[in-house]
Formats: C-alpha cells, structure tokens, sequence
C-alpha cells in the first residue's frame, strides 16, 4: 500500500493548512486503511509538521495510520470517528477543536527522539466556550511508547479531553494533565476504569475532573457526537 508521505513544515498555526495533503473537508467522508505520514526531520528543526488535517463533519477513519513528529493529526473540527487507528507523534499529537472519539485506538509518542526535552503532550484541545461543540474522547485505547507524556494541555480555557476504559503505559507523567497557564476552572479532563501503570490517579493534577456516571453515559453514548446514527450508517 502506498503510504502518503510529507517532508514539509511551517511554524505558523495560520498556514496549516499548506502543511499537508488539501484538508479533508468532504462531508461524510469515509477513509479506510490509509497511512498519512510527514516524514520531516523534526531533530533538525523543531517545527510544526502535520500528516492530516480534518475538517469535514462525519468524518470517519478505520485502520488508518498518522505518522508524524509534532501536530501529526490536526483534528480541526466537526464531528468525526476514528477505530482501530494508529496516531504517531512527539508533540500534541493530536490537536483542535473538532468532538471526535477515538475507539480502540493506539497513541504512540517517539519523545525519546526530541533533543534534550521533558515530557510531551498527546493531545492538545482547542475549545474555546461552554456551548461551543467540541471534545476528544478516548474509548479503549492504548497509549504506549517512548520518553514521558501529560495526556494533554489546554489549548484553549475550554479544553476537553476525556479517557474511558484504556490502557496507559508508565509513560504518562503522574500529573497526567496541563492546563498551558489557562484558568483550570472550565477545562474538562477526565478519565475512568483505565488501567496499565500511567493510569494511576493518585497524583493527578486537583483540577481534574470526577464525572457522576450519569455524565460519563451522555460521554461515551451516542449524544456526543452520533445523535443521529451516522457512525454505524456509514461504517464500512
């Protein structure tokens, strides 16, 4: 299988979008198999180098491959689905604003290869108010490899990310998150029934959230982001 493969970068946020393949923005798109790799040299300069940007609504990927070093996947927005994908990276690996659910997915992180650096950061979630749709949610995952990890930072005071019944390796830090110096008081991150050795919450930052499991159901449910069935209507 032919693997899509970038050696292109740019540190400014604004030009995403040149950083990759055109954006996926087609409504209802359905990927499976694919692997979208940006092979750029991140030890030479430390930049921005993105594999995939999506940005369509009901977006959904199966056995998909996103390759990278920093900002592998920008999860832009919209709705969007992802199973049994493998997300590769160093740095904010997996970043935006879309309300996306990853279900028995693998995170990687290569921090072992950054140049005299501390943890990195697996996700980073840009949601910017309270009614603003937007969130990424981790069911049954794995998140594995190398060096140390906060399972995300805020990108923005309303940043969302939640983990539900996955495996964390002793890669992540006991902190487990970071707020970016935001105002921790409306950002939402959470985790349950988790296991592996970086699953222990003992040590969590305070501000983390406990969600009642009637809040957890609405999470893991079809509220979320499936109200209207387009995941298994569209499921190859």
């Amino acid at each position: 299988m032919q693997v899509i493969c970038l050696q292109k970068f740019d540190n400014r946020l604004h030009k995403i979008n040149r950083l990759t393949e055109p954006p996926i923005n087609t409504y209802h798109i359905l990927q499976c198999c694919s692997p979208l790799q940006n092979s750029y040299d991140y030890r030479s300069k430390q930049a921005i180098a993105v594999a995939a940007v999506v940005q369509g609504d009901k977006c959904s990927f199966y056995n998909c491959k996103f390759l990278g070093y920093q900002d592998t996947l920008c999860d832009f927005q919209g709705r969007h689905f992802f199973s049994q994908c493998w997300i590769e990276g160093g740095v904010d690996f997996i970043f935006g604003i879309a309300a996306s659910v990853y279900e028995v997915c693998y995170g990687c992180t290569l921090n072992s290869i950054l140049i005299d650096e501390g943890p990195s950061w697996f996700t980073a979630h840009a949601k910017v108010n309270l009614s603003a749709p937007g969130g990424f949610v981790f069911k049954n995952c794995n998140i594995t490899g190398s060096g140390n990890m906060y399972l995300g930072r805020a990108w923005n005071e309303y940043s969302t990310v939640l983990f539900y019944e996955s495996f964390m390796s002793g890669l992540v830090v006991p902190l487990g998150w970071d707020s970016w110096q935001h105002d921790v008081f409306h950002i939402t991150y959470a985790e349950t029934n988790c296991i592996g050795p970086g699953s222990n919450t003992s040590q969590r930052v305070p501000w983390e959230k406990q969600l009642s499991g009637q809040e957890w159901d609405l999470i893991i449910g079809p509220r979320f982001n499936d109200q209207d069935g387009w995941i298994e209507e569209h499921a190859p």
